[in-house]
């Protein structure tokens, strides 16, 4: 009977404070990732919180609640990244071992991640990066496989050495074999003109705390001197050449049919709705 009487004595959340604290596990959840729910109080609070995000889309468990664990592996990836599995594993809040693992093996099996060796290190890499594939390995390995026995013969023998012309050829032969980078876009001087305007958008917009600026917010800045469609391309142009960052949105259903309008598409069918500014686009 006494529990029960201070289980009832336990004050009532004010909704103010709820709706303000929801912002603000959003916010840290775009930055870190994830959040203990226990840095949350009340207990009660951190409750309310996890069932009203779990439903917005992201994920909990018993002692965190966290952005989704593929978008999380997507974003550690992003942009050529390339990382051991300490490293991954520090990218990404909220999850077990044994889950981060089970997550990798599905990402590698639906070709969104690859593992490549750096020396003899094997790391990660997203889906996007180029990679040679298992015939482009036997084909490259066997052309370099003749030059380095023609190299280790002259070595022995005394007085013996290779021509140039026949060196060059191996390692020309050698490069053909390797897949063509996706060239960048060209743009011309209006392009480059429309470039920097949204580059200059997302540093007006952005937020002075988390460096974040909403993608909405930034397209409509640009209207309507620029339409959507052209700001939409304009910042993906913009993080390909690493003057901005583009996140995906993590709270699913969270933008209105308005907002998903005005924002680029992201991995794994989300929506890049967060932009940052990178060093590039600082200057």
């Amino acid at each position: 009977m006494a529990s029960a009487r201070k289980r009832s004595a336990a004050p009532a959340l004010d909704e103010t404070q709820v709706e303000a604290e929801l912002e603000a596990v959003r916010q840290r959840l775009e930055l870190d990732g994830g959040v203990k729910l226990s840095t949350i109080k009340p207990k009660a609070l951190a409750g309310r919180l996890a069932t009203a995000l779990a439903a917005e889309g992201f994920e909990s468990n018993a002692t965190w609640i966290r952005r989704p664990l593929r978008e999380q592996l997507d974003r550690a990836l992003a942009h050529g990244a390339a990382l051991d599995r300490k490293s991954l594993a520090a990218q990404v809040r909220g999850a077990s071992a044994l889950e981060l693992q089970r997550a990798v093996l599905d990402a590698e099996r639906e070709g969104k991640l690859r593992r490549v060796l750096r020396g003899k290190a094997e790391v990660h890499v997203g889906g996007a990066a180029a990679v040679l594939s298992t015939a482009e390995l036997v084909r490259l390995r066997a052309t370099l496989s003749t030059l380095e026995k023609g190299l280790a013969l002259a070595a022995r023998k005394k007085g013996v050495t290779l021509l140039v012309s026949d060196v060059q050829q191996a390692l020309e032969e050698a490069t053909q074999l390797l897949p063509r980078p996706a060239a960048v876009r060209p743009v011309d001087g209006k392009g480059e003109t429309a470039l920097r305007s949204v580059v200059a958008a997302v540093g007006a917009a952005r937020d002075g705390n988390t460096g974040l600026a909403f993608v909405p917010d930034i397209v409509r800045r640009l209207l309507p001197a620029m339409s959507p469609a052209v700001a939409r391309e304009m910042l993906l142009l913009a993080a390909s050449r690493e003057l901005v960052e583009l996140r995906p949105e993590g709270g699913l259903g969270r933008l209105t049919p308005e907002d998903l309008e005005l924002c680029p598409p992201g991995p794994a069918s989300t929506r890049l709705s967060w932009a940052r500014l990178l060093a590039g686009g600082q200057g």
